[in-house]
């Protein structure tokens, strides 16, 4: 029905604009997108699982061949909990793109750093000697 120019609709006996309407409909939409972003928002602040998971996998991987599994093992763990406790998932992501593309902010590289000497130092001090794969002792024989 059009009123004075404008175009209204039935409401439970009232009669309302149409702009009213689309208001009341964006106001809706608006608070699905606060309430879900919310959510998503607090989701998006913890780095997921699977992504630290690779990223162990990666630092294992990259490790070995120069340091040897026991040395690359408890230090690629250190690594990347630290990274869990240390970053929040934008950061984390800003810092993946700047590892990968070669491009480490100052604040990036002393990040990095500040987490490679607390992780050397923690894994020494738990007794793991910091080597080369030549340099792993052999298993004890069995008896």
């Amino acid at each position: 029905m059009e009123v004075h120019g404008r175009i209204v609709e039935r409401q439970g006996g009232k009669i309302i604009g149409r702009s009213s309407v689309k208001q009341f409909f964006r106001f809706g939409l608006f608070l699905l997108y606060v309430m879900g972003g919310g959510a998503a928002f607090a989701q998006s602040t913890q780095i997921p699982q699977d992504m630290l998971d690779l990223d162990y996998q990666r630092c294992v991987n990259d490790c070995v061949p120069a340091y040897g599994e026991v040395t690359c093992t408890p230090l690629c763990s250190c690594t990347v909990k630290e990274f869990k406790k240390r970053l929040d998932f934008d950061a984390y992501l800003e810092l993946s793109v700047q590892l990968s593309g070669g491009d480490i902010s100052a604040k990036s590289r002393l990040l990095l750093d500040e987490i490679a000497q607390y992780c050397a130092a923690k894994i020494e001090r738990d007794g793991v000697e910091i080597g080369g794969p030549g340099d792993e002792k052999p298993a004890a024989p069995a008896p």
